[in-house]
């Protein structure tokens, strides 16, 4: 039984990107959810990301969630805190609205804040941990969605009906 089975050779599809094209993209995907795809030529699912990943996020920060940084009296919001900037732009423009927002309470802007409580977690509200969840997950997901974009720009990623 000494059959020797071949493998079918299976030509790769690699695509020849520049390591500075990649990292553009990659950027890029990071800072507003779904460019990467965009400038991928993948439009829809682009758009798609970008609408949807933003509404979790901001749906987050409307049920109560809180806008966390770094505070070296409790180290594991570090974590909470990479995850949320996974949203790039977006966290960054909340982040800016609301220390924004108090330090000039008679804005428009103050007022956008206020809606989130400014940023600091309503933990009164039954909706507290789901915000939370769903902030954080906005984040991580937009993670999942730059290495998307990688695979499909090295030609990792197989594309059907692009």
């Amino acid at each position: 039984m000494n059959e020797t089975v071949q493998k079918a050779e299976i030509p790769a599809r690699h695509t020849q990107v520049s390591v500075w094209n990649l990292t553009v993209i990659c950027i890029l995907a990071w800072l507003i959810p779904g460019a990467g795809h965009m400038l991928l030529r993948r439009v829809k699912h682009g758009l798609v990301f970008l609408v949807l990943i933003v509404f979790l996020f901001y749906w987050g920060l409307s049920l109560g969630a809180k806008i966390y940084h770094y505070e070296p009296q409790q180290p594991l919001t570090f974590f909470a805190m990479i995850a949320q900037t996974g949203m790039g732009v977006p966290y960054f423009l909340a982040r800016y609205a609301i220390s924004y927002g108090q330090m000039h309470p008679d804005t428009s802007i103050a007022n956008f804040a206020q809606k989130f409580h400014f940023g600091q977690g309503f933990i009164e509200n039954v909706t507290f941990e789901y915000g939370n969840t769903f902030a954080i997950v906005a984040g991580l997901l937009n993670f999942l969605v730059i290495l998307d974009a990688y695979d499909i720009a090295t030609g990792k990623k197989e594309l059907k009906n692009a």
